[in-house]
């Protein structure tokens, strides 16, 4: 048993630092360990970018990075108001699944928590906007440094370093509840 967690930690360690690990120019990373998400914090002139992503929930090790369809937000504060962009990574970059304005501070309307955000306008499909306004929303976020290679970013640290870390550390809760 303790031969085959030894051997997993030596795979997760390698596989963490198999690539680069550092948050895309201008943002500062923050991962708490034992949780699936992950946050990243940026500004914009007068604007507080601040982006969320998960490890999903059925990841499968044969997955590779470029394929996975990971869920990431990005919310833009500015002043008494923020967008909030619900977005998903895939084999060619990423894609706007919705959009939507909610007034006041992030922080104090994400305290209030789901209940208060399904009682507010969730906004059209992106889908359902004409394609000018797709794109302009599109050049929003890529001005803000969420691009393609962003997402790919997002796509690399779930698989290589935040999937196999939280793995080891999970393996080494089991093993050390176990052995008591």
């Amino acid at each position: 048993y303790q031969r085959r967690v030894h051997g997993a930690r030596e795979w997760a360690s390698e596989q963490g630092t198999s690539r680069k690990s550092s948050p895309p120019k201008g943002f500062t990373i923050e991962d708490v360990p034992g949780r699936t998400f992950t946050k990243l914090h940026s500004t914009h002139g007068a604007e507080t970018i601040l982006v969320h992503f998960f490890i999903p929930a059925d990841l499968s090790v044969d997955t590779e990075a470029c394929d996975l369809e990971a869920e990431f937000e990005v919310i833009v504060e500015k002043g008494s108001g923020f967008l909030q962009f619900r977005c998903v990574t895939g084999s060619d970059g990423y894609d706007i699944k919705s959009i939507s304005f909610l007034k006041g501070k992030f922080e104090k309307v994400a305290e209030e928590g789901d209940y208060a955000n399904e009682l507010m306008y969730p906004g059209p499909r992106l889908e359902d906007l004409e394609e000018d306004l797709q794109e302009a929303f599109s050049a929003f976020l890529v001005e803000r440094g969420i691009t393609d290679e962003f997402a790919e970013f997002i796509q690399t640290y779930i698989k290589d370093v935040k999937e196999p870390t939280e793995y080891v550390n999970w393996l080494g809760g089991i093993k050390d509840f176990l052995l008591k």
